[in-house]
């Protein structure tokens, strides 16, 4: 975790361990939300406040194994644009 990085922090605060689980057949991604298998599938179209911190980590756990995107190809559609949005953008695998 990274306090402020949105104001060009960049000092580590804390590290959370997280476990995904991935469905490739029905695309679907899930954390564990409490690290006793209590699996919690993570909506790509949800609420930021429940997918903001996991699915990018989830996302980029998948992309630094498989080397492949998961929910990276897709997108869904956001009513505060008022059109389908992409998951993640090409910036997102750059590093």
């Amino acid at each position: 975790m990274v306090p402020d990085v949105y104001k060009g922090a960049t000092a580590i605060a804390r590290v959370k361990t997280e476990r995904f689980f991935y469905n490739t057949e029905l695309k679907q991604m899930y954390y564990d939300k409490g690290t006793n298998s209590d699996w919690k599938y993570i909506n790509p179209a949800g609420a930021i406040a429940t997918t903001s911190v996991v699915m990018p980590a989830g996302e980029m756990a998948f992309y630094l194994t498989y080397h492949k995107k998961f929910y990276g190809n897709g997108s869904h559609y956001s009513p505060l644009y008022g059109r389908n949005i992409p998951n993640f953008t090409d910036d997102f695998y750059a590093f």
